[in-house]
């Protein structure tokens, strides 16, 4: 009878993820698709990826779509900001389930919302004329509420993207009498997943009241 042979242990590493996220630069109103790309010999199990090294995102996907909003909730942080990702999977062998090493490390760059511009027709009223202001915001962001800002006083009122207010509206809006000039600006809020985000303000317009 020969003796037993010595007993090797023998170590099987896994291919390494390549992470990708399309696209690289978002808005806070916009989603960021994040793909964990596994090799396509490996059974894989679950993906998993890490925010800024210690947070998960999601679930098991290995494709998953994340809005910036959500980023920034997770990691605490106010745009415009910078996220690092990575990701790795696991896969199952028998009873014994193996992780893969981690991916290279990829970022999110998220930057505040898109300032609106604001346009007002006409430039020069009276207190009885009527002006139409007009707080354009962009087609792909879905805006909650645009909000007019008086220069002079700095207060902001919730007003429709388009609104029509007469000159005596305005007068006491931005507690002012004719003749006068009023100094408009405007903005717009996002709500996501019950979080408020406000946009820049956007350009600066000067309507004469006489």
């Amino acid at each position: 009878m020969s003796p037993n042979s010595n007993v090797f242990s023998i170590s099987i590493r896994l291919p390494r993820p390549e992470l990708t996220v399309t696209p690289p630069v978002i808005t806070e109103s916009d989603s960021v698709t994040v793909n964990c790309q596994t090799p396509s010999s490996v059974p894989v199990s679950q993906c998993h990826f890490t925010v800024m090294g210690h947070l998960r995102l999601g679930d098991s996907s290995c494709l998953q779509t994340v809005t910036g909003a959500d980023l920034l909730d997770m990691t605490g942080q106010r745009s415009p900001a910078e996220v690092k990702l990575r990701c790795y999977y696991t896969v199952k062998l028998g009873e014994r389930e193996s992780a893969s090493i981690y991916s290279q490390t990829s970022s999110i760059t998220i930057n505040p919302l898109h300032q609106p511009e604001l346009t007002v027709t006409p430039l020069v009223i009276t207190e009885s004329d009527s002006v139409t202001l007009n707080c354009q915001t962009p087609s792909s962001v879905p805006v909650y509420q645009c909000l007019l800002y008086s220069v002079r006083d700095q207060t902001s009122r919730v007003v429709s993207c388009l609104q029509t207010l007469t000159g005596t509206e305005l007068m006491k809006m931005t507690h002012q009498s004719s003749p006068a000039e009023i100094e408009l600006t405007c903005y717009y809020s996002v709500e996501q997943r019950g979080t408020i985000s406000v946009s820049s303000l956007s350009n600066s317009i000067i309507i004469q009241s006489k």
